[in-house]
């Protein structure tokens, strides 16, 4: 039985047909699973757009406040007994670098205020530090201060009624 069958068992659904979207995300092939990423990226970004669901920052602030989401995640994935490598060699890591150059392209089409390009700067930095060290909490640090200086809203913070 593959992966994909036991998850639809698991899951108590039917198998999803051949040429399903999900192949991709499931596919064997890291460069596959990397450009489903990237269009559910993209298709999710358009989404919220026509949604109305972007609130002053824009299409930046979205994907700062969704990057900070992926590396905090990763922190979680990080913390279990097989450390930061397999997080790095997987998906969920895929989707931060994804998500970065997402950005990266919104920002190089609209160029921050100086104080959020400082921002951009370090969290680069603290990314490319990233494979040496492992560190995800200071790449988060970083991922947060983008969203802060983007206009973003933090994305574990509750408004109380």
């Amino acid at each position: 039985m593959s992966l994909r069958e036991r998850l639809a068992a698991l899951l108590s659904r039917a198998t999803p047909p051949p040429g399903d979207p999900s192949d991709e995300a499931l596919s064997p092939d890291p460069a596959v699973r990397r450009e489903f990423l990237r269009r559910s990226l993209d298709e999710h970004l358009l989404e919220a757009e026509q949604g109305g669901e972007l609130g002053l920052g824009g299409r930046g602030a979205w994907l700062a406040e969704h990057l900070e989401i992926y590396v905090n995640r990763c922190i979680g994935f990080a913390a279990l007994p097989s450390g930061a490598g397999p997080v790095l060699d997987g998906s969920l890591f895929s989707l931060v670098e994804i998500g970065t150059e997402a950005l990266r392209r919104e920002l190089d089409a609209s160029p921050p205020a100086p104080a959020a390009a400082d921002a951009w700067r370090a969290y680069l930095r603290a990314l490319e530090d990233i494979r040496q060290h492992g560190d995800f909490e200071s790449l988060a640090a970083a991922a947060g201060a983008v969203r802060a200086a983007l206009g973003g809203t933090d994305p574990y913070r509750r408004e109380r009624a």
